[in-house]
């Protein structure tokens, strides 16, 4: 059936409860307006709603009046009213452990004041408390899925974050391992070419001391004035001879300590990753150690460079993961506020529906309820608690009625609470 045909069939059964009710047949009217306010509630007529839930209750009550006795009324309606408000305290309490999330001791206190309730005979609260009851259950079974779903996809990234995390290290911990080879071969290497060096001048220098005593013992051989002439000028060849390969030695020992410089200095760049300059200098030493006829320090340079450049592959690597990190974070804030946009046109164009489906006189009420909720904050500001109160409890009725939203209903009832449980 579409809308109207149930709107009509709803108003047929009002008309049917209240020739009931003429009658004096309280259940026959009450069973017929029941069914009207099922249809009316499924059609979202919210205004008939709130219309038939209060003529049910008042049928109810003049049900239970005319059964008593008239000397039996005063006190039966007194207990019936203790009973009201003692069921109405649970109502409460369980309305705000619903808003708390403990969905149990919400639904023990709902289920309280229905057994109260059917005991003083309002049978349409009791179906009611059980709508109430029932919409707990499947919203704590809702939020219970959801949290499941929830630990269970952060289980699954934190396994796959960790998995991901345990091969890096292994990655970065073999090329450290290689690296660190590298450069204790490159140390062995530069130890052994140091003492080959010692080695070299240890042996000139002994070479040097061997001719000096040869010649020295040739010129005291030498008696004969000619001879000794001859010796003489052998000699000074000898030494000049002796002289030039001092300061060929020293040019060289001048170059290899430049060539050394230049090498340390390529080394100091290195650590200071600068790569580019220190592989400038790593060929510029290695020029110099030809020169000089050191071939061996030359190949071990190369290494050298090897080591570098692996050492920069590692270092833009590390670079490009950090950027790829960076660039993930940013793409999932991005998304985040993409959502939390999406959600916030989503509940905009819902509150435009509902509004829409709503009746000129539910809409004044909930303009109405907004005005007195903007007005008692004025009040609230001003310290005028009582009209602030007065106000908030106004508009919450007004929402009630027109069945309105739950979080705005749960903010006005805690704004209530708070200002009775701290008067001035």
């Amino acid at each position: 059936m579409n809308s109207e045909t149930l709107e009509n069939k709803a108003k047929r059964l009002e008309n049917e409860a209240e020739g009931a009710l003429s009658s004096k047949d309280y259940d026959q009217a009450i069973e017929l307006y029941e069914q009207a306010f099922d249809i009316y509630k499924k059609i979202e007529l919210w205004e008939k709603v709130g219309v038939l839930r209060k003529q049910i209750v008042k049928i109810e009550s003049m049900k239970n009046l005319f059964a008593k006795s008239d000397q039996d009324v005063v006190s039966a309606e007194q207990e019936k009213i203790n009973k009201e408000k003692e069921a109405d305290k649970l109502v409460s309490k369980a309305k705000h452990l619903a808003f708390e999330k403990q969905y149990d001791d919400a639904i023990g206190l709902y289920k309280q004041a229905g057994e109260i309730y059917d005991e003083i005979g309002y049978s349409f609260q009791v179906k009611r408390f059980n709508w109430e009851i029932e919409k707990l259950k499947k919203q704590k079974a809702k939020e219970e899925a959801e949290e499941k779903k929830f630990q269970e996809e952060k289980a699954e990234r934190e396994k796959t974050i960790a998995e991901q995390r345990a091969e890096r290290l292994r990655k970065e911990k073999e090329k450290m391992q290689k690296l660190k080879e590298l450069k204790e071969a490159s140390i062995r290497e530069e130890e052994k070419l140091k003492d080959q060096i010692e080695e070299r001048r240890k042996e000139e220098l002994r070479k040097q001391k061997i001719e000096q005593k040869s010649k020295q013992e040739e010129v005291a051989a030498t008696e004969s004035k000619a001879k000794k002439d001859a010796h003489r000028k052998d000699l000074k060849e000898k030494y000049e001879k002796m002289r030039k390969l001092e300061l060929e030695r020293k040019k060289n020992e001048e170059k290899l300590e430049k060539a050394q410089k230049t090498l340390d200095n390529a080394k100091h760049e290195a650590d200071l990753n600068h790569f580019e300059k220190a592989k400038e200098l790593y060929l510029l030493a290695t020029e110099q150690f030809r020169e000089c006829g050191w071939k061996d320090q030359a190949k071990l340079i190369q290494k050298e460079i090897d080591v570098l450049n692996n050492k920069e592959q590692e270092l833009e690597e590390k670079k490009r993961i950090a950027e790829e990190k960076r660039k993930k974070k940013e793409k999932e804030i991005q998304e985040i506020i993409r959502k939390d946009r999406e959600e916030q046109e989503r509940l905009r164009k819902l509150k435009e529906e509902e509004a829409k489906k709503r009746s000129p006189e539910e809409m004044k009420k909930i303009e109405l309820a907004k005005f007195n909720i903007e007005k008692g904050k004025g009040e609230e500001q001003k310290e005028k608690l009582k009209k602030a109160l007065k106000r908030y409890q106004y508009a919450l009725e007004l929402l009630q009625e027109v069945g309105g939203e739950d979080d705005q209903i749960q903010s006005l009832q805690k704004d209530i609470e708070r200002i009775k449980n701290n008067p001035l």
